[in-house]
This record gives structure tokens, C-alpha cells and sequence, in this order.
């Protein structure tokens, strides 16, 4: 019987050397070095291969067999020792995270969360802005009135002329029927912010007659 010849083609269906193919000897290599990453039993332990015994100040041996371990084997890294060559050594939180199988990612949020609440958040201080609302003042007509008292602590304040006659304002100091802060009849207002705040007091006169208004300071 005739010996039944296979041909091994490449993507580009041309007929390749298994025994020089450079692609076929870099996978067999590949698949050598992984031999010791795989498990050989039922209590799936690994084989490694130690290549010599001895620290690194004297003369180490070396082994040409494979030598059996039992029980842990514990390994030390100095500082210095971490960043050598190209090896890249993880440890710490990020280390213990990544061997429970956790995302990495999680404790970085978890630590910026617990650095925001110990440390921004628990050195807050809150202040409540008490708020003064007064909807039934008479502005008397041709009478300067005290609409509100001076306050250092003022953060705002809305003036609104609710009556039926128009009123003028005085801002520290008496109001004058013919000067001052115009506000017309039915929803005329001024208001007191961050851009003309003052801590003054403030008085209203009616025009031609008594007038309601009301204020909200803040």
C-alpha cells in the first residue's frame, strides 16, 4: 500500500515546509514554554522548573531535572527590585483586587469616594438663610416709611409695590416724593443682589395716595 502524502498549504493556498516553516517552529516553541503552565492533576497543581538553587550572593546550582514542590512557596522582592528590567510587578490594593477577581477599577472609586467624604464633604459647613417676607406695608402718601431695617447679613432683597398708587424708594435714608426708586402701580419692584448690594435701609413714600408693598429679604 502507498504511503498517503499530506501538503500543507498557507492562507495564499501555496504549499508550505512544516520542518522549515519559520510560522510552524515559533508555534512549537510557543506551545514548549507553556508546557509548564499546564496542570498535570487532579488537585490541579503546576509543574514549574527551577533552573538553580541558590541565593543570588553565592554561587547558584544549577538543576538540570525537574524538582517536585509541596505545600507554598514564598517569594520576596526588595524595593529596588520591583522595577528591574522589563518585569512589571503588581502589588498592593490593585494586586489583591485583581487576585479576588475584582475590576481594579472599583477601588479606585471606592478610595476617591472615601477620600471625598473624609476629607471635602466632612469639613462642610452649612449656614440656613433665614428669609424675612412682609406683605402688607403702607406706603402713606407723601410720608416717608420704614419698609425695612439695615442688615448686615442681607443677601438679597425684592421690593414689590402691590397697591394702586406709586411709590418711591429711599435706600439709607428717608424716601422723597419726587426722587428716589420708581416703582409704578400693580407689580412695579426693585431689587437688592450681588451686583448693587447694600446693607441699608430702605423707605417708601406713597404718590398721591397710600399704596401697599411687600418685600422678601433673604
Amino acid at each position: 500500500m502507498a504511503q498517503k502524502k499530506v501538503l500543507i498549504l498557507d492562507t495564499d493556498k501555496i504549499q508550505i515546509n512544516p520542518a522549515q516553516e519559520e510560522s510552524v517552529i515559533l508555534l512549537r516553541r510557543i506551545v514548549k514554554l507553556l508546557e509548564s503552565s499546564g496542570t498535570i492533576d487532579v488537585k490541579q497543581r503546576q509543574k514549574i522548573t527551577i533552573d538553580a538553587l541558590g541565593n543570588s550572593g553565592g554561587t547558584p546550582t544549577e538543576v538540570a531535572a525537574t524538582v517536585p514542590v509541596s505545600g507554598s512557596v514564598t517569594a520576596t522582592l526588595a524595593a529596588s527590585a520591583i522595577n528591574a528590567g522589563n518585569i512589571v510587578v503588581q502589588y498592593g490594593p490593585q494586586a489583591t483586587a485583581a487576585a479576588a477577581g475584582l475590576d481594579s477599577r472599583f477601588l479606585l472609586m471606592d478610595t476617591s469616594r472615601n477620600a471625598y467624604a473624609n476629607g471635602i464633604r466632612a469639613n462642610l459647613a452649612y449656614s440656613i438663610t433665614k428669609i424675612y417676607v412682609n406683605n402688607n406695608i403702607t406706603a402713606a402718601d407723601g410720608v416717608s416709611t420704614l419698609l425695612i431695617a439695615a442688615n448686615n447679613n442681607r443677601t438679597a432683597l425684592i421690593i414689590t409695590n402691590n397697591g394702586a398708587k406709586p411709590v418711591y424708594l429711599g435706600i439709607g435714608g428717608a424716601a422723597a416724593d419726587t426722587k428716589g426708586i420708581y416703582l409704578a402701580t400693580g407689580g412695579g419692584s426693585f431689587e437688592i443682589n450681588s451686583t448693587n448690594w447694600t446693607p441699608a435701609a430702605v423707605y417708601a413714600i406713597g404718590i398721591g395716595g397710600t399704596s401697599v408693598v411687600s418685600y422678601t429679604e433673604y
